[in-house]
């Protein structure tokens, strides 16, 4: 099986880390605010205020962009571990050249593509968008030569498909 990833996922991950990086690094930069005390062209003492709303800020941009990223790693390797497991071959004509696109946006529901390179046959397979989870499988087109006509446009659980790829021909 072989897994590409959709660009929108890494753009996604990259805007996300620009939006949260650089105005917490910058909040937690500015949250202390240096004063010098001038009369006149002379300077009485140097002080600084602190900001403690500027400094969780930046905290909390920073810790927000972390757990996200790490989250998003954990939604990608469940929906490529989940898609490993149940086709790593086709489950029609069995063989191994199965191709998936994965694409996801933590949204509801997320739906990859699966085809198998050497038979034809496409499956749409709905994904959930905070676990990564496999929730439907449907198949979207039968393989060239028919097979697997009369599980078109049905919406299965993935055991379903997986127990075609174990059964023999």
């Amino acid at each position: 099986m072989r897994i590409a990833t959709s660009n929108s996922v890494w753009i996604g991950i990259i805007i996300l880390v620009i939006v949260t990086f650089a105005p917490g690094i910058w909040f937690l930069m500015h949250y202390k605010s240096y004063k010098v005390l001038q009369i006149g062209s002379y300077s009485l003492s140097v002080s600084y205020q602190t900001n403690p709303l500027m400094f969780y800020a930046g905290v909390f941009l920073i810790s927000f962009g972390i757990i996200s990223i790490l989250w998003a790693g954990y939604i990608y390797n469940n929906i490529k571990n989940n898609l490993i497991e149940y086709f790593s071959i086709c489950p029609i004509c069995k063989s191994p050249n199965v191709l998936a696109k994965i694409s996801f946006s933590m949204t509801i529901d997320d739906v990859q593509t699966v085809a198998c390179q050497n038979c034809g046959a496409k499956w749409k397979i709905k994904t959930s968008g905070a676990t990564g989870n496999i929730k439907t499988v449907k198949l979207v087109k039968p393989s060239d030569d028919g097979r697997g006509q009369e599980y078109l446009s049905k919406e299965t659980d993935p055991e379903f498909w997986a127990s075609l790829a174990r059964e023999k021909e």
